[in-house]
Formats: structure tokens, sequence, C-alpha cells
């Protein structure tokens, strides 16, 4: 995974300024949010991921998503109707 990082990063010339080591920690994982597990993805989750359950971070940037609550993400609101 990492060569391919560093592919990436090469081939649009990107220069890095700094690193942080992360110490490594078990790993977490929880179930797709319902809306996701039931989804379209359900058949790639299921098939693709052990015993169905994805890394924590991701179960809860999806059920962010999938309720717009994100904080980099707010609809754009339509003005009301006249």
């Amino acid at each position: 995974m990492l060569d391919a990082i560093d592919r990436v990063i090469a081939d649009l010339g990107l220069k890095i300024l700094d690193t942080v080591e992360v110490p490594e920690r078990p790993e977490t994982r929880a179930p797709a949010p319902k809306r996701i597990a039931e989804g379209p993805a359900a058949r790639v989750i299921s098939d693709t991921i052990p015993g169905g359950q994805i890394w924590k971070h991701q179960a809860q940037a999806l059920s962010d998503l999938s309720r717009a609550e994100t904080s980099w993400y707010r609809p754009a609101r339509r003005p009301a109707s006249r």
C-alpha cells in the first residue's frame, strides 16, 4: 500500500514536508451503518470484508455522511418558495 502512495506522490510531483509516527494499536471494527449495509454496498461488504465488519473509523464516517453531518459537507439550502 505504501508503494502505491509513494507512486501517487511522485506522479503528482508532491513534496513531503513532514511526517508523523503513529504508534500501532489494535484494530477496532464495527458494523456498517444500516443504511449502507442494506444498500448497494451490502454485497461488497459481505463478500470482501471479514465478518462484514468495517474499521470503526470507516463506520463512523459513513454514518456521518449518510446523515450529512460532517463538518466539511453541508447540503445547499434551497431558498424558500414565495
